[in-house]
């Protein structure tokens, strides 16, 4: 159902937002995602920067806009990881709403505004945009054009986490809102990649309602240094382990729908993984499982027929994926 946003939340309201930036190697993208989150047109914020270790300048540029703005709290500690630093910051967040940023992107002005405007608008517990991707030049959006939303239960948003129609935004931790209670009891998985996908299934399970506005005011930048550019044997094990956990999790709670989606999901994972990078465990994980993929609806035809010949012909696939790319 679609509702009108009100935007009936002002500065004077009591509504404290808690906006946790984990923070790490990260100087030359910084200012620009300090920045983006002072000049927020809702002001009533407790802005967390925990600087998780950095070895360059990013902790002097946290102390720096610490003393130029008493709504910002800066924490430096040893490195831990994104999760650990994201557990610090809601453990000493003292507002009634929660939101958490990269540190190398940037948000709509509008931002905390209008999520903040949903959920109270619609009793919901989370809030969610769209995003949108850039590189270089920070995206100029307007955020008046859309001034509607989206209400769905949280066992909606559950039965489509693996919607193609939704991932990734339904997923990822940051373009969303979220009421303090929603985070009692629960916190991220500490040394894990994909961290996100972790806790996401237990979120929506745990809330009544949440809220959805298409406008992108969440500015998720690109950049090759990326850890989610990254590909190791680790980022592998931690994309696998996601779907044994959700396994898990929904065997408990009788959604036997959901072990279905979650067992197709891993298949066509394995495969995409497979064909994609050039990994032992991959290679024998897709020609153990090749039978069930094969017998998938959810993997497309294409890339069946390269699962078969990678699976048969390894040294042949690889060859041809090589030169196709000297080719572009």
């Amino acid at each position: 159902m679609e509702r009108v946003i009100q935007n009936n939340v002002n500065n004077s309201q009591a509504s404290l937002v808690s906006i946790i930036i984990p923070i790490y190697n990260v100087e030359r993208y910084l200012r620009d995602c300090i920045e983006s989150v002072i000049k927020q047109t809702y002001k009533n914020l407790e802005i967390i920067l925990i600087n998780d270790g950095s070895p360059d300048n990013s902790g002097n540029i946290c102390d720096e806009y610490a003393n130029q703005d008493a709504r910002i709290k800066v924490v430096h500690k040893n490195n831990g990881g994104l999760s650990d630093a994201r557990n610090v910051g809601l453990d000493i967040a003292h507002g009634a709403y929660i939101s958490f940023i990269d540190s190398d992107d940037v948000i709509n002005e509008d931002f905390i505004r209008i999520l903040l405007s949903m959920l109270h608008d619609s009793d919901a517990s989370i809030s969610m945009c769209d995003y949108t991707e850039f590189s270089t030049i920070i995206p100029k959006i307007d955020s008046t054009h859309k001034n509607t939303f989206e209400l769905y239960t949280g066992e909606y948003m559950l039965n489509n986490l693996y919607n193609k129609c939704w991932t990734p935004r339904n997923v990822i931790a940051c373009n969303k809102l979220y009421e303090r209670s929603v985070w009692d009891g629960l916190r991220y998985s500490v040394g894990v990649l994909h961290e996100d996908e972790y806790i996401i299934h237990e979120l929506y399970a745990k809330v009544q309602s949440v809220t959805y506005c298409s406008a992108p005011l969440y500015y998720y930048r690109q950049r090759e240094s990326s850890i989610t550019k990254e590909i190791s044997s680790k980022r592998i094990q931690d994309i696998l382990a996601i779907f044994d956990l959700r396994t898990t999790f929904f065997r408990k709670r009788g959604y036997n729908d959901l072990i279905v989606q979650n067992a197709n999901a891993k298949l066509l994972n394995i495969a995409i993984l497979a064909i994609t990078y050039k990994n032992k465990t991959t290679r024998r994980l897709l020609v153990e499982n090749l039978p069930a993929i094969l017998k998938q609806r959810n993997v497309p035809l294409k890339m069946k027929c390269s699962c078969v010949i990678l699976a048969a012909f390894p040294k042949i696939f690889w060859r041809i994926k090589s030169l196709r790319k000297r080719a572009v």
